[in-house]
């Protein structure tokens, strides 16, 4: 898998060592991606250049906070990085990889040809129609585990100080998931 250089080296350094938390056997499985970093400016100025375009509105709506894409016919994973303070916010730092691992599932998805058929429903559309979808389901379980088994990890590699009582999505994601919280 090929990470952009497009993200300051240590922010760099640190994913890369959080993407390797992941089992090789995904990792291998989708090695012909790369993944690009958006800064919110960036998607501002698409936006601008594209007002009708209904996936840059939402990811800069506040709340929102969609952390990425796949597009399968460039082998790109896109992520945005609408955060405040990656690196210095627990927050912030455990969204952001918590999103990354999420895409890397859809990779992962695009080349195992899986859920590929299904008809897509944008999140702007219908928000628990979209997470019942079977590759979100998928993304999102995948998304909970490793977050749950790494999170501490990740935390230590972006050195914060703090042990992790649990991990969770936000409420109606678990629910449309169907996992319980802990």
């Amino acid at each position: 898998m090929i990470l952009s250089k497009n993200i300051n080296s240590m922010l760099y350094k640190k994913t890369e060592k959080c993407i390797k938390l992941l089992p090789s056997s995904i990792l291998n499985a989708c090695s012909d991606f790369k993944i690009v970093f958006f800064t919110k400016k960036e998607l501002e100025e698409r936006f601008k250049n594209d007002p009708t375009n209904k996936d840059y509105e939402y990811i800069l709506t506040e709340g929102n906070e969609p952390g990425g894409s796949v597009d399968k016919s460039t082998k790109e994973i896109r992520i945005y990085l609408t955060y405040d303070n990656i690196e210095g916010n627990p927050m912030d730092t455990v969204n952001f990889i918590g999103n990354l691992y999420h895409e890397i599932r859809h990779a992962w998805q695009v080349n195992k040809n899986k859920y590929q058929e299904d008809t897509i429903i944008k999140p702007y559309d219908d928000l628990i129609g979209y997470l019942k979808q079977p590759c979100e389901v998928d993304a999102y379980t995948f998304q909970l585990i490793h977050m749950r088994k790494q999170i501490n990890n990740i935390l230590k590699i972006f050195n914060h100080n703090l042990q992790a009582p649990s991990y969770n999505l936000k409420e109606h994601f678990m629910e449309a998931i169907g996992r319980e919280e802990v």
